[in-house]
C-alpha cells in the first residue's frame, strides 16, 4: 500500500497495528462490507 492509502486508512480508523489490534470501527466497516457483498451476490445470482 502506498503512503496515501495508509494515511486514509489511519484517518478512517481502519489501520491495523502489527500486534493484531483491530479497532471497533474497522470491525464494523468490514462487517458491513461483507454483508453488502453477500446481498449483492444474491441479487446477481437471482437475475440469472
Amino acid at each position: 500500500m502506498d503512503d496515501r492509502g495508509a494515511e486514509i486508512n489511519w484517518e478512517l480508523g481502519l489501520a491495523r497495528l502489527r500486534g493484531g489490534y483491530f479497532s471497533p470501527i474497522a470491525k464494523e466497516f468490514v462487517g458491513l462490507c461483507k454483508e453488502s457483498f453477500v446481498m449483492r451476490d444474491k441479487e446477481l445470482r437471482a437475475k440469472k
